[in-house]
């Protein structure tokens, strides 16, 4: 089945103007919010803003295709959308602008965005989902906990600062922790500028708290959320959502169908799913065992002690942890790391990993990374 590259070799003699702006058009600009455009694209204001072309240009004479594959995201090939979108009517005259990045340890956020500037006259901000940095993932879990993470702020202040004196109109997305940050920030972003965006789109973005979801903010922007799961979804399922989802078709099995290029694709809009499979089903009972059984102050003393012990190892991206040299040694820190918890601490550390084994972690496992030979590759 076509996925988004086709796409692009479909409707690259059709414009916005032809065809209005749709849900693949949003996935497409969400998921390039994953490519690393630092000293490329301007962090000033949308005035500043650069063409796709020579985005494009400068990045494929910057960076070699060695680089971009050996990276460890598995969203590296998004930038390979460039290439094709230059050449195309739809997106050919797309400027791009206001891009922000940071990782910030201390405060626990990674953290990313920029804006499009389409054809038709509107704007797109875009929010980058989790990476594979061990900050990104405990900011993940901080949704269990904070009324807001730093990540959220950050998203909001985004809006907020770029498109104080813009009039034009907007839509906001992102790609999983992306759909999450655009949705809060399209919420809690100022009315000026809220009144004047579109659709906010979450694409297998988690969703949030109920303090949240009961606002008056969120209900304000709500009917123009637009949320979209895979049949695997293992992360937009996670808390909870107050809006319409629309399940999607993927060539790809359990995690591996959280990657925006397994989602299949048909003329203009997304091929729908029958039915969530096992796997997400499974994660999602997993997932609510573990954590929406304890109260806050229990979840908080859990989430830090499980990235306490990751951090301890010396690891600062997930690729690190299949990869620590020192094995004995890492194995002794952990243990000292466990050691020097309170007996508080260690009791509920070693209860939920107890919950965890319980819910059946065999199965948890294969179903969350079951091999590619049940669909087609990527």
């Amino acid at each position: 089945m076509a996925n988004l590259s086709d796409y692009l070799d479909w409707r690259s003699d059709i414009t916005m103007e032809q065809d209005p702006f749709n849900e693949v058009d949003n996935l497409i600009l969400s998921y390039l919010a994953y490519t690393d455009f630092t000293d490329l694209v301007p962090t000033g204001t949308l005035s500043e803003a650069v063409s796709i072309t020579e985005v494009t240009k400068q990045y494929f004479q910057r960076y070699s295709e060695e680089e971009i594959l050996s990276s460890p995201e598995f969203t590296k090939t998004a930038v390979y959308l460039l290439k094709k979108m230059v050449h195309t009517k739809r997106f050919g005259r797309v400027k791009l602008a206001a891009y922000r990045q940071t990782t910030e340890v201390d405060s626990v956020a990674q953290f990313a965005a920029l804006t499009f500037l389409l054809p038709d006259r509107t704007c797109f901000a875009a929010f980058r989902g989790t990476d594979t940095s061990i900050v990104g993932w405990k900011e993940d879990f901080n949704f269990f906990l904070e009324k807001e993470t730093q990540g959220q702020i950050y998203a909001r202040d985004y809006l907020n600062e770029v498109f104080a004196h813009k009039i034009r109109k907007l839509r906001v997305g992102g790609h999983s922790k992306g759909g999450n940050l655009a949705v809060y920030a399209s919420a809690f972003c100022k009315p000026s500028i809220q009144k004047r965006i579109l659709a906010v789109y979450s694409n297998d973005g988690p969703g949030f708290r109920k303090n949240v979801l009961e606002s008056e903010e969120y209900q304000n922007i709500r009917s123009r959320i637009y949320s979209y799961i895979p049949e695997e979804s293992v992360v937009g399922i996670l808390l909870e959502q107050r809006n319409k989802k629309k399940l999607i078709k993927t060539s790809a099995a359990g995690i591996m169908a959280h990657s925006p290029e397994t989602w299949e694709v048909w003329k203009n809009r997304f091929v729908a799913g029958e039915k969530r499979s096992k796997s997400s089903l499974i994660v999602d009972k997993t997932i609510r065992r573990l954590l929406y059984d304890l109260d806050d102050d229990r979840r908080k003393i859990f989430i830090d002690a499980f990235f306490g012990v990751v951090e301890s190892t010396g690891a600062t991206h997930l690729m690190d942890l299949v990869d620590i040299k020192e094995k004995a040694k890492t194995l002794s820190t952990i243990r000292e790391t466990l050691g020097s918890m309170s007996k508080e601490e260690q009791k509920i550390f070693w209860g939920v990993i107890r919950k965890f084994i319980s819910s059946g972690t065999t199965t948890f496992m294969e179903e969350m990374f079951k091999k590619q030979g049940e669909k087609n590759d990527i």
